[in-house]
């Protein structure tokens, strides 16, 4: 039932109003949910995933040219390299200076808003969230990250206004988490966020 209620969610969204170029966003999403749900559920058609209007052409925005995302960019540097050395080990990302470093850079995410459209700004935050998965060795850090990218995709609102978008920033978020990910999709599970809460059981579910 669950299952019936997500395909349906996700065809509504397939057809809502979207730019002229697609990017494969949509593609992705209908080959995820036939691959998932192959012989459960009828397959989503291309003709289900077709937008009902489109709203004009893409116009590409840089990304992390502003002064404070230059800073993020920086500090982000900073947790993967020792300046004039070489990429950090897993062993110096377990010290307690470097994870004083990542504790302070968490907080500063948290207030950074990158300029630009919300779908940009949403773009830019799960990007970064993503290369933090790479750097934080397993234990207190990747849990405090998980809670980071919950809160994150419960409050952006993509989902409504971008859901290709939004579902592969979800999944490259997921895939990142490596071994931690089936404790990122019980707390997606747990979300406030119906969709990401939907996202999280029919992820599990399908795993």
């Amino acid at each position: 039932m669950l299952a019936r209620g997500f395909r349906k969610y996700l065809v509504t969204q397939l057809t809502a109003p979207r730019c002229d170029e697609d990017f494969g966003g949509a593609l992705q999403a209908i080959t995820w949910f036939n691959q998932s749900f192959r012989g459960a559920l009828p397959a989503v058609s291309e003709e289900e995933g077709r937008p009902l209007k489109r709203t004009g052409g893409f116009k590409a925005e840089l990304y992390f040219q502003s002064e404070d995302s230059k800073r993020i960019g920086d500090a982000l540097t900073r947790l993967r390299y020792v300046p004039g050395e070489g990429p950090r080990s897993e062993a110096e990302r377990s010290t307690g200076e470097w994870r004083n470093m990542f504790a302070d850079f968490l907080r500063d995410l948290d207030a950074w808003r990158p300029s630009g459209s919300e779908i940009d700004f949403f773009h830019q935050k799960a990007t970064v969230l993503q290369s933090l998965f790479q750097l934080a060795p397993p234990g207190e850090d990747r849990d405090r990250l998980i809670e980071v990218c919950v809160a994150f995709l419960q409050s952006s609102g993509a989902e409504r206004q971008n859901p290709a978008e939004w579902l592969m920033q979800l999944k490259g978020i997921v895939e990142q988490a490596g071994s931690d990910a089936p404790k990122l999709m019980e707390a997606f599970r747990a979300s406030s966020n119906p969709a990401v809460a939907l996202y999280g059981t029919v992820g599990l579910a399908s795993r």
